[in-house]
């Protein structure tokens, strides 16, 4: 059974987060949608009641003409929408986001501080992200706070940023760090870690697929750590989304660079290819 779609529409980024692991897709293509393959995976997302969509990139706002396309095909419908961004350029289209109801931002942020928020994204655009931020409170937009905890950068700081998205009334979302190299290591803090910077933290419920939902002293939020991490591959089969590459084509897993050409010469054959699909995600 797939859960949900997972569109990575291009690996362009404005940031230059050192411990990105880039989606799996470093190297990819941005190359523009074909519509009518778009539009036959979105009947077959409704055929089959598949509800949650996911977009990421890379930055998904660099990529305006294939994220309109994506959301005016999904966003109109009984679909979740979940849309990874670091937002600075989000403020550029929001005429049109304000109008969306389904979809829940998931929002890069680092740090409060000026000086560690450059030192992690490599670029100068906290005061940008904080006025779009507040842009979309104002706008009544859902947002999630996705923090990377990074050891001795960061993790001194998880109080004041968890104030911060408490008094804006977003969802504080810590995420283990995925060391995609030797050296990031020493930045990993696990979930007893970050459950230890805020005070009296309590695991209230662990999610098949990696969420873990808390409470404390400060109030609720959650905590991802991703199954790669642990390499817990027989649960992830059974969890995980479909990913969907810039041309459409089909992987598994983050980490594996096998892809599955997806046949759209009709509704029968859109069918087969995903059961196929499937049945790959159950061995």
């Amino acid at each position: 059974m797939i859960n949900g779609l997972r569109f990575i529409i291009g690996n362009g980024c404005n940031y230059d987060c050192f411990f990105c692991h880039h989606e799996g897709y470093e190297k990819c293509s941005s190359s523009k949608y074909n519509l009518d393959n778009l539009e036959k995976i979105y009947h077959y997302a409704k055929k089959n009641n598949i509800k949650d969509i996911s977009i990421t990139g890379g930055e998904p706002f660099m990529y305006w003409d294939k994220l309109k396309y994506l959301l005016n095909y999904f966003g109109t419908d009984n679909f979740k929408i979940t849309l990874n961004t670091n937002l600075i350029y989000a403020d550029r289209y929001v005429d049109f986001l304000k109008n969306l109801k389904n979809v829940e931002y998931h929002v890069n942020f680092s740090s409060t501080k000026k000086n560690v928020h450059e030192s992690i994204i490599n670029s100068s655009y906290l005061q940008k992200l904080l006025d779009n931020l507040q842009l979309f409170k104002n706008l009544n937009l859902n947002v999630c706070l996705n923090i990377p905890v990074l050891n001795t950068i960061n993790s001194d700081e998880l109080v004041e940023i968890f104030d911060y998205s408490k008094k804006m009334g977003f969802l504080p979302r810590f995420l283990v760090l995925l060391p995609v190299k030797k050296e990031h290591k020493k930045y990993y803090m696990d979930i007893e870690d970050i459950m230890s910077k805020i005070p009296e933290s309590v695991l209230k419920r662990k999610y098949s697929y990696g969420r873990h939902d808390v409470s404390s002293k400060l109030g609720n939020y959650e905590i991802v750590k991703c199954l790669c991490i642990d390499h817990e591959c027989d649960i992830c089969r059974q969890t995980t989304y479909i990913h969907l590459t810039p041309e459409l084509n089909a992987r598994l897993c983050m980490e594996s660079k096998e892809e599955y050409r997806i046949n759209f010469f009709n509704e029968l054959t859109v069918d087969e290819s995903f059961r196929s699909i499937s049945r790959r995600l159950v061995r």
